[in-house]
């Protein structure tokens, strides 16, 4: 390829990473100079991936072009806060504490709202400390969290100022603020002011359940509550507990014929609760055999979806027939779901080839040509 077909193909959707990754620091001036040439308005992920290549090339020569994006000059097709977001990255990773790009990096900071703040911050950081922290500060009385998370490590008593004015504002912005502590909440100055309030905020509830299995279970008894919020705390916690408890304190939602329980029961299998209790196949199985009614056909096709590998061949037999729509309909979709888990957890290569093997065994023995061809074209999706 030419530099100028290189620069061209860095645009492209399918194998403009790829071409980045090809990109090696000997390419030369001639590709770096056609690279430079490539920038095109409007598209947006080609010119993050050239400002790369030409700082993998160029290195500290590129300099001009990581000033440009910060301080909105026009010479890079166009500037947004994504493509300014990726000079913020290579900040952190190749240009830290760079005397060249601090007055730069400080104009950016006046005119762009959408800067990742926790990557700013630590850019920001590399120069003045204190004139970073006053970068975090807004974001962090509205309420972000990575700025409250990274004020409450580097400046905790204004944290804490936060915090105690939040708490003595309404429950909801009480509890926006302490969700939006995140793991920071646990840290002592905060804990001693927020688990006293675990039995009156659904969010110092779930704080309160992270180390403490007692107040998990005692949370988790919210999942019936009319309160949204108690039923999302009690969701957090269910997902604290062993996997036999979640399989005992679940299973019974599977029977449920009230609309609020189904509910309640929709937005567990939409949780990131694992069914991991080696009982879940044959008790979801056995439902699936007497259950008729076809919204809680397709949940109990999710929920098998959600205990993982071990439950592929239930997954792939669970339609009775070609008239049973709901489950075959949702079918494809829950394979797709757990295929995208187990890449997520770093769990696919080596689950592949179980995952293909029970379903081209549940192929081959289905008698209904729906259902097979829903299966053949399932194994294709995952093979791809």
């Amino acid at each position: 390829m030419t530099p100028a077909e290189v620069g061209a193909l860095l645009g492209d959707l399918s194998r403009g990473d790829e071409v980045l990754a090809s990109i090696k620091p000997d390419a030369g001036p001639a590709m770096a100079k056609a690279l430079r040439k490539s920038f095109k308005r409007g598209d947006e992920q080609g010119n993050e991936r050239r400002l790369r290549a030409v700082v993998i090339i160029e290195g500290e020569g590129a300099l001009d072009l990581v000033q440009a994006v910060l301080e909105d000059e026009v010479v890079v097709g166009g500037i947004y806060s994504n493509l300014r977001n990726v000079a913020l990255e290579l900040m952190q990773t190749r240009f830290k504490g760079h005397p060249k790009l601090e007055k730069s990096l400080w104009r950016a900071v006046e005119f762009d709202e959408y800067l990742e703040i926790d990557r700013l911050y630590e850019v920001a950081a590399a120069y003045d400390a204190s004139r970073a922290l006053a970068v975090l500060r807004p974001p962090a009385e509205q309420g972000v969290p990575a700025a409250v998370q990274l004020l409450a490590v580097h400046a905790g008593p204004e944290a804490l100022k936060l915090l105690d004015a939040a708490l003595a504002g309404d429950p909801v912005r009480a509890s926006q603020f302490i969700e939006a502590l995140g793991p920071t909440a646990l840290q002592p100055d905060f804990a001693r002011r927020i688990l006293p309030l675990a039995d009156e905020l659904p969010a110092a509830a779930e704080v309160a359940s992270r180390n403490d299995p007692a107040r998990a279970r005692a949370t988790a008894d919210q999942l019936s509550s009319k309160d949204a919020r108690w039923r999302a705390a009690a969701m957090k916690a269910i997902a604290l507990l062993p996997a036999e408890e979640i399989f005992e304190r679940l299973s019974k939602y599977f029977a449920a014929v009230d609309r609020a329980k189904r509910a309640q029961l929709d937005a567990v299998l939409w949780s990131p609760i694992a069914f991991e209790d080696p009982r879940w196949v044959k008790f979801l199985t056995g439902r699936l055999e007497t259950e008729e009614q076809k919204p809680m056909r397709g949940m109990l096709v999710r929920a098998l979806g959600k205990v993982g590998p071990a439950a592929t061949a239930a997954i792939a037999l669970a339609p009775k027939g070609d008239g049973d729509t709901g489950v075959l309909k949702e079918l494809p979709l829950v394979l797709g779901r757990l295929k995208g888990a187990l890449r997520l957890a770093g769990r696919w290569e080596q689950e592949r080839a179980g995952v293909l093997s029970a379903l081209r065994d549940a192929a081959a023995s289905v008698k209904t040509k729906k259902h097979q061809k829903l299966l053949e074209r399932a194994l294709q999706a995952l093979e791809s």
